[in-house]
């Protein structure tokens, strides 16, 4: 590459991940919600970092997210337990940039461009939990291993291991990019006749510090409950979320077959193109999930769960992608449409979680306690876990004498806050609890995939 497309790509780089710090900055700032609270709780509890694996039992324990809570402290600001979300989410879009380069700049400003303006990617970019971290750790395991075996030194060999422990430290899902690698490795080593040296060289320090991870804990974990979900839906949500569609209705379910198709057709066009790269992304995007969900058959489900397939779909989409741009005709017009209809569909999203964030918590305890008639209102709910624990946290920035107290139905609280996850709904203007009667009086909205609704009633007798 001469000095002038260096200096070309670099910038084009340099623009992504400007665009990508700008729309994941407003992120931090929206509401902490439930599983935020509970990890800052679960941290405050801990009397050193050695229980973040010893002590935490519970599936809300991302390790390397929960010890960099515990080494920031009690702090005042929210947003600030999410930076390190934020710096691996850009970063992670600098490296989907460096991947797509192998195949050019356009791919490589297409994978960048991908990554950047995914609402997905967005969304878990401003939120202190450990996907951005699997997320980076996943592409930065993929670029270091697209130089093997032809650049096969231990420095190499080091900085996947690092990668691989630190993945499974952030979120136990990178284990579809560890399957993803071992299948992709064994046949680029077959081919290179080096198989069995080599792979152990790769694999036995991960692998060892997977089953030593899962022996002191993993074991011991209990998987969090969460709201009854149809798996069904939830494919679709995620299907369709991946290339900026709907979240449910018939048209999410028409998206989310397009994306399935676009993901696949971009496999089999990496394969055509003897790309050995496209057994990773077949393992990655399709096979180890669907084996996971077959075998372990959850019981909590959710979208985030397939944010890596997301990000691997969204990188091998681009290379055909960019082939389309180069090629006139019909092949350049559905590029074009196809990348329109993404960029369209994700601002849209986007614009709808700078509006709601992950609920509007702080405001709505903030009008309860200011509209309240008595000091210390009380207030209920219809999930007790959920929302005491939303309520306890954002009592510190409430007037100490304002503050609220929670109280069981039977109790006749002043106030009752009832949570909806998904689509809102139908709203009930009155609900009557052991005959005590309560008035709607506001409806805080959440933006989807982390937080809940909140319907806000009064007793008015």
């Amino acid at each position: 590459m001469d000095g002038r497309a260096t200096y070309s790509a670099n910038l084009s780089l340099a623009a992504l991940l400007g665009v990508a710090a700008a729309l994941r900055l407003p992120g931090l700032f929206t509401d902490f919600w439930l599983d935020e609270i509970w990890t800052l709780k679960i941290m405050l509890g801990l009397d050193s970092a050695w229980d973040v694996f010893s002590q935490v039992r519970h599936s809300n324990n991302h390790h390397l997210n929960t010890l960099l809570f515990y080494a920031l402290g009690d702090l005042e600001s929210w947003s600030l337990y999410r930076c390190h979300s934020l710096l691996a989410g850009v970063a992670s879009v600098g490296l989907a940039f460096r991947i797509g380069a192998r195949g050019g700049s356009r791919e490589a400003f297409l994978a960048g461009a991908l990554c950047a303006t995914s609402y997905l990617l967005i969304h878990f970019s401003s939120e202190a939990r450990g996907y951005a971290l699997m997320i980076f750790f996943g592409l930065a395991s993929f670029w270091i291993l697209e130089g093997f075996p032809d650049r096969r030194g231990w420095r190499r060999v080091l900085l996947f291991w690092i990668c691989a422990c630190l993945g499974f430290l952030s979120h136990l899902m990178y284990l579809h990019v560890f399957a993803a690698a071992g299948a992709w490795m064994t046949l680029r080593l077959w081919r290179a006749e080096r198989v069995g040296a080599n792979l152990m060289r790769l694999f036995a320090v991960p692998s060892l510090f997977l089953l030593l991870l899962y022996w002191f804990d993993l074991r011991h974990t209990k998987i969090g409950d969460g709201p009854e979900l149809d798996a069904t839906e939830i494919f679709v949500r995620a299907a369709s979320y991946a290339i900026g569609g709907p979240a449910s209705g018939f048209l999410a379910i028409g998206v989310a077959l397009a994306t399935l198709l676009l993901f696949a057709g971009a496999v089999v066009w990496w394969a055509r193109e003897a790309r050995d790269e496209w057994l990773f992304l077949a393992v990655v995007i399709f096979v180890s999930p669907a084996v996971t969900f077959l075998v372990m058959r959850p019981d909590v489900f959710f979208v985030r769960y397939f944010l890596i397939s997301t990000v691997f779909g969204l990188i091998a989409l681009a290379a055909p992608l960019a082939r389309g741009l180069e090629t006139p005709g019909l092949a350049r017009f559905a590029a074009r449409g196809t990348l329109a209809a993404m960029l369209l569909g994700n601002s849209l999203h986007v614009a709808r979680f700078y509006q709601h964030g992950r609920g509007d918590f702080l405001e709505t305890l903030r009008f309860i306690s200011e509209s309240a008639s008595s000091r210390l209102p009380t207030v209920g709910s219809d999930h007790r876990f959920r929302n005491h624990n939303v309520i306890r946290f954002y009592n510190r920035y409430l007037p100490e004498d304002r503050r609220l107290v929670y109280q069981e139905q039977d109790e006749y609280p002043d106030w009752w806050l009832a949570h909806r996850i998904g689509e809102l709904g139908d709203v009930a203007e009155t609900r009557v609890g052991d005959g005590r009667q309560y008035q709607l009086v506001r409806v805080a909205r959440y933006a989807d995939l982390s937080g809940w609704h909140w319907l806000v009633y009064r007793r008015v007798d």
